[in-house]
């Protein structure tokens, strides 16, 4: 999984798509928001640095990376 920032709408004037910051799954491309002006600060679960809700975690490598498995990727 990787974990995708936040982009304001400011930021479309240099050509970035504005988007919430989310969490996408590598292999089938689920995302998962993470926070939004409707949702508040991040949850729990993210700044604990675990998987979203009902996804799998994974094996961590010793780069300190961790891959994830997504409900549909389990």
């Amino acid at each position: 999984m990787s974990y995708r920032v936040g982009v304001g709408v400011g930021m479309a004037r240099i050509g970035l798509m504005p988007c919430e910051p989310a969490i996408v799954c590598d292999g089938c491309g689920l995302v998962r928001l993470v926070a939004s002006h409707r949702m508040g600060s991040a949850p729990g679960w993210f700044l604990d640095g675990k998987p979203p809700p009902r996804w799998k975690a994974g094996k961590r490598m010793e780069s300190g990376q961790r891959q994830d498995f997504c409900p549909r990727c389990k």
